[in-house]
């Protein structure tokens, strides 16, 4: 798998991470009456804090995940190819891949045309030699 793509794993496990943790606090919430005339039911201390404890884990464990996340997504991106050149730099070098692009293409075609000559070649030597037996299958014996 190349750097890039497994940039984008990481990243795309960071946001579920975050949402995964916004759902949990969405769902783990304590009700509180916003208005006095809406009754609402709400948790007792007992609930609040034994839903306290728990999310203490796992804002523990979501937050550790975050963190080691966030170091392997720096450490990929500084493993990316030019992100520590300059400009001028990378303007330099993708001039030279031009013109090794340029040449190795100079190169194909020049390669092709001589698989060409050597196609016509075979195939004038196969008709030859097809007519050959066709004049030689029709003299009678």
């Amino acid at each position: 798998m190349d750097r890039l793509t497994q940039l984008q794993e990481c990243v795309d496990k960071m946001s579920e991470m975050f949402y995964t943790s916004v759902g949990v606090l969405q769902r783990d919430a304590p009700l509180v009456a916003t208005n006095q005339e809406l009754p609402v039911t709400s948790w007792t201390a007992e609930q609040v804090q034994a839903n306290w404890t728990g999310n203490q884990e796992l804002a523990r464990t979501v937050a550790k995940d975050i963190v080691e996340t966030a170091k392997v997504i720096d450490f990929l991106i500084a493993q990316l190819p030019g992100i520590a050149t300059t400009e001028e730099e990378q303007v330099r070098l993708l001039q030279e891949l031009e013109e090794e692009n340029r040449i190795a293409g100079e190169e194909m075609e020049r390669t092709v045309a001589e698989a060409d000559v050597m196609l016509a070649k075979v195939q004038s030597a196969l008709r030859s030699a097809a007519s050959d037996f066709q004049q030689h299958q029709a003299q009678p014996q």
